[in-house]
């Protein structure tokens, strides 16, 4: 359930809370980019610090905002001959639920979040 709860609030953080100006803007923009990761820290910090208190809530969230700044530094797909819109977000998508994921995974195994 964690887990789930922790992508739903990275969902949050990147759709609803980030307005169309700051997705197109996040890629030339470090300060931009500055503000999305840390609203995606902040929400996440909230809910995982409940989840494994505040320090491995805090470290959990930094971990994963410094991989969201880095996955949002580039476009990693543009949209092909198909011309399917949706491709570069999916793709986004794909590599920030997999930084989670792993993120997760790697506290798991050095004890530092129990399942």
């Amino acid at each position: 359930m964690q887990g789930v709860t922790l992508i739903v609030v990275h969902l949050i953080a990147d759709f609803p809370l980030q307005p169309d100006r700051m997705a197109t803007q996040k890629f030339e923009s470090r300060y931009v980019r500055g503000i999305h990761c840390s609203i995606h820290v902040l929400l996440l910090f909230a809910v995982s610090s409940i989840f494994f208190g505040i320090d491995i809530g805090a470290a959990f969230s930094f971990t994963v905002g410094i991989l969201h700044f880095a996955i949002d530094s580039r476009r990693w797909v543009e949209v092909d001959a198909d011309g399917w819109q949706g491709k570069p977000i999916a793709m986004d998508q794909v590599l920030h639920v997999a930084s989670i994921v792993a993120v997760y995974w790697l506290f798991v195994s050095i004890g530092a979040i129990d399942v």
